[in-house]
């Protein structure tokens, strides 16, 4: 989260590009760092998936206090705002994604091979595995979906603080790993 906004916000403030190539580096931003930890996990298979979580995230989290020091970035376009504090027929921004989000992962999870082979794998392994299931290929995949929804979480944190920070989201750890 504290990475996306902050490569975001740079890429907007610092380096003049338009919002909307600033929100597909947020998006991009988290995608890679799905991509990073997921390699870490496939390729390192005794590390335990939280502790690389956690290290990552203080990794990433560092990286973005490198780049924005102890600053904060804002002053984004007003249409941003819409995001975080918008609403369609008095209903939020916010809540209308999240619903469109649980439908679509809802349909993602329950309505293709992608999402049974992730049954199957959470529910055993080494099943999956010799009915030739690629496990690793589907943990990236899974963890850049991760990155991506930590991604929208940035955009949707920054839009209705309309500034970031390095230490953005922090304290979020604990309610994240409980939810999921």
């Amino acid at each position: 989260v504290a990475l996306s906004s902050v490569l975001m916000a740079i890429s907007y403030n610092n380096l003049g590009l338009p919002m909307w190539v600033a929100v597909i580096i947020c998006l991009l931003t988290g995608i890679i760092c799905g991509f990073i930890n997921g390699i870490i996990l496939v390729k390192f298979k005794e590390l335990p998936p939280m502790i690389v979580t956690l290290s990552t995230m203080l990794l990433y989290r560092g990286i973005a206090l490198v780049i924005l020091e102890d600053q904060a970035s804002g002053g984004f376009p007003d249409w941003f705002e819409f995001l975080g504090w918008g609403s369609v027929l008095g209903i939020p921004s916010i809540l209308i994604l999240f619903i469109l989000f649980c439908v679509l992962f809802i349909l993602l999870l329950h309505k293709t091979n992608f999402g049974r082979r992730i049954y199957a794998i959470g529910s055993n392994r080494t099943a999956s595995l010799f009915s030739g299931v690629n496990i690793d290929r589907i943990r990236v995949t899974v963890y850049m979906l991760t990155g991506f929804m930590s991604a929208v979480t940035a955009l949707f944190l920054v839009s209705r603080m309309d500034s970031t920070r390095p230490n953005v989201a922090t304290g979020y750890e604990l309610d994240v790993i409980a939810m999921v």
